[in-house]
């Protein structure tokens, strides 16, 4: 990945460019960013969202396709990252990448934009170091629950689940609370 700014202060900005295979390479693989699963197409816009053709592709049932294969490995990889290397990422459907396989498969949950807290303690209990400098957790007026909530409530329930539950529930009759449960 290779990062750009210009400026100073209010007047500043900048760009990523980021490599397109993700790393470890498996195979001829596609990667979709969440928000593609739930937005419309410009170009067919009577076309269901891309997540309404996959699972009608797949002939999968709508309910456990989006739970077992996306939900859960969404929150499994996220919870592994925050408990194994104290990195809170910012995990909502633009930085969330669904890696599906030339049948529309799900394959596996590819994370980008690693820029937001960093649990310096868990990193620290990991025997990691901490070469992140003002990113910690502890260096701002939340506490650590505060931060862990706003990623999970905000960026996985909100920005991505949300979304993806109101499209199954638009196509599909099925039971919101045992989504939610799940």
């Amino acid at each position: 990945m290779l990062g750009f700014t210009f400026g100073d202060g209010d007047n500043s900005w900048g760009f990523l460019v980021r490599e397109v295979i993700p790393r470890p390479f498996q195979g001829p693989t596609l990667l979709v960013p969440c928000f593609a699963l739930y937005g419309g197409d410009l170009k067919y816009p009577g076309d269901p969202p891309l997540l309404v053709q996959m699972i009608e592709q797949l002939g999968a049932e709508p309910q456990s396709f989006v739970v077992d294969e996306i939900m859960i490995p969404v929150v499994e990889s996220w919870a592994g990252i925050a408990r194994e290397r104290g990195i809170l990422l910012e995990p909502h459907a633009q930085n969330t990448l669904l890696e599906i396989d030339q049948d529309f498969k799900p394959r596996r949950v590819v994370h980008r934009d690693f820029d937001v807290w960093i649990d310096s303690d868990t990193r620290r209990r990991a025997g990691l170091d901490v070469p992140f400098l003002g990113a910690g957790i502890s260096s701002t007026e939340h506490s650590i629950e505060q931060h862990y909530s706003l990623v999970y409530d905000r960026f996985i329930g909100h920005e991505l689940f949300d979304y993806l539950l109101g499209v199954i529930k638009r196509f599909y009759a099925v039971d919101e609370k045992s989504i939610v449960a799940a």
